[in-house]
C-alpha cells in the first residue's frame, strides 16, 4: 500500500480532470471503520471541516468535486475511497474512480504487473474494478466495472408544467431518476439546462417522503440526481446522459457522462428492452464529452434483475490540472468558505 501525507489543518491536493468535470483528491490514511460505510459516517461527523475547506466557495466551485483516498477495509483492495461535493459525502462517483485509478497507475502509486493493470477500490457502495489498456507506462484507455446496477421502480409523477411523466428509478452505485427527454417534449440544448434544474427540483420534491433504499444495503439510500436521456442516433447506439446531481438545496450540473448514472442508464435501458448484453452505448454529457458503456453479465440483486456495467473512456481518463496546497487563514472572516452561489 502507498504510504500518505496526513492532511491537517493544511491540506494538499492532486487536482484532475475527467470528461471536463473537476476531480479534487486528498490523501489521508487510516479512516476510522471497519468498512467503507463507517468510514463515510465517521466523515461525516469528524471531517465536514475538510468538505467545506475544500469544495465550498471561494477555494471550491458550484460544480467541484472531491474524494478522499484512505485505506481500504479488506485487503485485494488497493484504495478506500470516500466522495463528495456541495452537497455531502456520497456512495460512488465514476468519473472521479476512474480519473484517480488512472492517475494511481501512471504515477505508480501501485505496482504495475502487466500491460493492461487492474485497481480495485473499495468504496461505500461496493467493490469496483478499473482497469487500463498501457502503452510504455502511459494509460491510453480505462475500464471501471461498476457495481450491479438495477431498476427498482418506475413511478408516474405530476409536474406543473408538463403533467404526467415517468420517472424510473435505477441504481448505479447512487440512486438516480431517469427521465425521458422526449415525454416532456424538449430537445437538449445547453439553454435548456434551467428548465432541467427546476424540473429536477420539483422531481426531487415529489419524491422527498418514498426515498429508494437498496435491497442487501439500508445505508445505500436517497435519490442523489435526475438523469435526463435523449436517443441520439442508432448507428452508433448514443444517448445524451444530462445530469443533474446533489440536492434540491444545492443541484448540480455533471459536466461529465458520469459513470455511476451512465450505469443506471444503462440499467434502464435494458429494462425497456433496447439493449442487451455486450451492446456499446455512448453517452454524452452536456458538454458532449463522452464515456461507452455496455452491460457484460446479469446477476440477481435482492429480487432485481441486475446489470454488470461496463463504463469505458475514450481517452486515459484524466487530464492533470496541477497540485494545490489549502490553507484556512485565521484572520479570513468566511472561514472554511460558504456554499458555492448557482
Amino acid at each position: 500500500m502507498t504510504k500518505f501525507r496526513t492532511a491537517k489543518e493544511e491540506l494538499s491536493t492532486i487536482e484532475l480532470h475527467n470528461a471536463g468535470m473537476p476531480i479534487r483528491i486528498l490523501m489521508m490514511p487510516n479512516i476510522p471503520g471497519k468498512n467503507m460505510i463507517e468510514k463515510k459516517e465517521y466523515c461525516e461527523k469528524n471531517y465536514e471541516w475538510i468538505r467545506k475547506m475544500l469544495i465550498f466557495e471561494p477555494r471550491g466551485g458550484s460544480n467541484y468535486y472531491g474524494i478522499l483516498v484512505t485505506s481500504p477495509s479488506v485487503d485485494f483492495a488497493d484504495f478506500g475511497v470516500l466522495y463528495m461535493d456541495a452537497a455531502g459525502w456520497h456512495d460512488m462517483c465514476g468519473h472521479a474512480s476512474i480519473g484517480f485509478a488512472s492517475y494511481a497507475l501512471e504515477h505508480k502509486l501501485i505496482k504495475v504487473v502487466e500491460d493492461r493493470p487492474e485497481v480495485v477500490f473499495d468504496t461505500p457502495a461496493g467493490i469496483v474494478h478499473l482497469s487500463a489498456d498501457l502503452d510504455n507506462g502511459s494509460v491510453k484507455q480505462m475500464r471501471m466495472i461498476n457495481v450491479p446496477s438495477f431498476v427498482m421502480k418506475t413511478k408516474i409523477t405530476n409536474l406543473r408544467k408538463y403533467g404526467n411523466i415517468n420517472v424510473t428509478i435505477a441504481f448505479g452505485g447512487d440512486f438516480y431518476g431517469v427521465v425521458d427527454m422526449d415525454e416532456l417534449h424538449l430537445k437538449w440544448k445547453p439553454e435548456i439546462l434551467p428548465e432541467l434544474i427546476e424540473i429536477t427540483k420539483e422531481i426531487w420534491n415529489n419524491f422527498k417522503n418514498e426515498q429508494p433504499i437498496h435491497p442487501l444495503n439500508i445505508h445505500l439510500r436517497g435519490l442523489y440526481g435526475i438523469r435526463f436521456s435523449q436517443k441520439v442516433s442508432q448507428n452508433p447506439l448514443q444517448y445524451y446522459g444530462i445530469l443533474i446531481f446533489g440536492s434540491p438545496e444545492r443541484p448540480l450540473i455533471d459536466r461529465s457522462p458520469s459513470g455511476t448514472s451512465s450505469s443506471a442508464h444503462l440499467a434502464y435501458l435494458y429494462n425497456l428492452g433496447k439493449i442487451n448484453t455486450q451492446i456499446d452505448v455512448e453517452f454524452l454529457s452536456a458538454i458532449d464529452t463522452k464515456f461507452t458503456g455496455r452491460i457484460q453479465g446479469i446477476i440477481k440483486v435482492g429480487n432485481y434483475d441486475a446489470i454488470v456495467p461496463e463504463i469505458k473512456t475514450v481517452d486515459k481518463g484524466y487530464q492533470l490540472t496541477g497540485y494545490a496546497t489549502w490553507i484556512v487563514d485565521p484572520d479570513d472572516s468566511l472561514g472554511e468558505g460558504f456554499l458555492p452561489l448557482q
